[in-house]
């Protein structure tokens, strides 16, 4: 529920920014045909699932199902569209190339959400931008999205069709179809963008298979083919899908040592940091699947080193504690994640500087411990050592797009609630004061706004659009994904999660 739309926003927004060019010249855009058949499969190779699809070397897979009670069928329900159409007429038709290519994405992913899917990275680089190692970019990508369309894909034509339209000019764009291995598809390239930068889409016998990358939609279909093996028939990848007795809602897959040998050369050995944050640098791969048993999640991961495979059970579908029971509203679905909140913050922060330059690491420290003395509290202290083992996180109430990330968690706290809500309170009024100091040296204003409402709840305004909010009560830290969505939640569980 709550990861499987994201892999629509991942891919669509990789190929808008291989589309959004810099000149302002417009013309007339090539569309892709939305009336193309699917290909017959050119041999007998049954393929039962998108990760048969798959390459069994890429680098990471994230495989999703809809959830059966939100199944509906996409050439006729147009609620994504609509919401997109009112959105551009309240802000009007003068809507510049990225926030165009946002609306596109919004539109994309209310629809992927209702196939049978799978994305995959097969083959990444990348490049830093300075000489001590930051503004790391991606220099080469190879991504694979397919969906298990029945051969109804023309809803998703018809949005690559119209983000081509808008995105794209005449002269530099070029659109081809192209044929391989008995199926046909077409090839999108632009000269304003690197030669890697390639989006190909079409029909591959019941599924729609968009790629991003040189040679990556042939690839795919040497795998259909049985000419390349898929990671549905990957030995280990099969035992560890077999050892439950339902198909998860979410698999992901990572090759974590094949990432680390990729990408270590180009990032001055980051990704090794990364994982290593996690505790996983010695990891050769990762499965991990999340599904429901009634309304409750489930969440396992399995680990391999070696020979040796271990598993944990991350959430657990089966718990259902009183006091955390109330905090959830009747027929959402939830799950309850029994893991250290301070130990996940903390691993969150650390994996994420571990990717930047250690001069943006020092600054940021510098800062960090700052704020801390000028405002008088320590972090450690007076938060991370109040936080309990259990994170709760639900889908009430739902995003009108069911759009990824767009859920309601609670943090628990214990036990003394009042001395964190206070200190997170000042925490946020220095960001709040740091923010504001920082927009005042800008020419342009900057793309958010921290804002805090008089009822106590802290959000992001990200131009006309109110997003993350937050509050604080003597139980719990509580988000959500608006501060409308907030109040709706804190208005229907009343003082189940505590006091403010």
């Amino acid at each position: 529920m709550i990861l499987r739309l994201a892999v629509g926003l991942v891919v669509f927004s990789l190929i808008g920014a291989a589309l959004v060019g810099t000149s302002s010249r417009r013309g007339q855009s090539p569309a892709p045909a939305a009336d193309t058949q699917p290909s017959p499969p050119p041999s007998n190779r049954t393929i039962s699932g998108p990760l048969d699809l798959i390459p069994a070397d890429s680098l990471a897979v994230w495989k999703g199902l809809p959830i059966a009670d939100e199944r509906r069928v996409p050439a006729t329900s147009p609620s994504g569209s609509t919401v997109v159409e009112l959105f551009r007429r309240l802000v009007g038709a003068n809507l510049d190339a990225r926030t165009k290519l946002t609306l596109r994405i919004f539109e994309m992913i209310s629809l992927a959400r209702d196939y049978p899917f799978a994305f995959a990275c097969v083959d990444a680089s990348a490049r830093s931008k300075r000489p001590d190692g930051g503004g790391t970019h991606a220099d080469k990508l190879k991504l694979i999205f397919v969906a298990q369309t029945a051969g109804e894909s023309r809803p998703l034509l018809n949005i690559i069709a119209k983000a081509i339209k808008e995105l794209t000019d005449a002269g530099p764009a070029k659109l081809e179809r192209l044929s391989t291995r008995g199926y046909e598809y077409q090839e999108l390239t632009d000269s304003r963008v690197p030669d890697w930068c390639r989006v190909c889409w079409g029909d591959l016998g019941e599924y729609f298979v968009l790629t991003l990358g040189e040679d990556v939609w042939p690839l795919v279909a040497s795998v259909a083919g049985g000419e390349h093996p898929s990671v549905g028939s990957d030995e280990w990848v099969k035992r560890m899908r077999a050892a439950r007795p339902d198909e998860p809602l979410v698999e992901i897959i990572v090759a974590a040592s094949r990432v680390r040998e990729q990408l270590d050369p180009f990032v001055k050995h980051r990704a090794t940091a990364f994982f290593r944050a996690w505790h996983a640098d010695r990891l050769d791969r990762i499965y991990w699947a999340i599904g429901f048993e009634g309304d409750a999640l489930y969440s396992q991961a399995s680990f391999l080193e070696g020979e040796h495979t271990t598993q944990r059970l991350l959430a657990d579908a089966s718990y259902a504690e009183p006091r955390f029971a109330q905090t959830i509203p009747e027929g959402s679905h939830y799950a309850v994640f029994h893991v250290p909140a301070a130990d996940v913050i903390t691993r969150i922060v650390a994996s994420y500087w571990a990717t930047q330059s250690p001069d943006e690491r020092q600054r940021a420290a510098e800062l960090w411990e700052k704020v801390q003395r000028d405002n008088g509290f320590d972090a450690q202290r007076d938060v991370l050592d109040h936080l309990g083992e259990t994170i709760i996180l639900h889908n009430f109430p739902q995003h009108p797009l069911r759009l990824p990330m767009m859920f309601t968690g609670l943090y628990e706290i214990r036990p003394d609630g009042a001395t964190v809500s206070a200190t997170l309170e000042r925490l946020c009024q220095a960001w709040l004061a740091a923010l504001q100091h920082l927009a005042d040296q800008m020419e342009d204003p900057p793309p958010s706004v921290l804002r805090r409402d008089d009822d106590g709840i802290w959000y992001l305004q990200l131009g006309p659009v109110a997003g993350v909010a937050w509050t604080f009560t003597d139980r719990y830290i509580i988000t959500s994904w608006s501060p409308a969505a907030l109040r709706e939640y804190l208005h229907r569980v009343g003082d189940a999660v505590g006091k403010r």
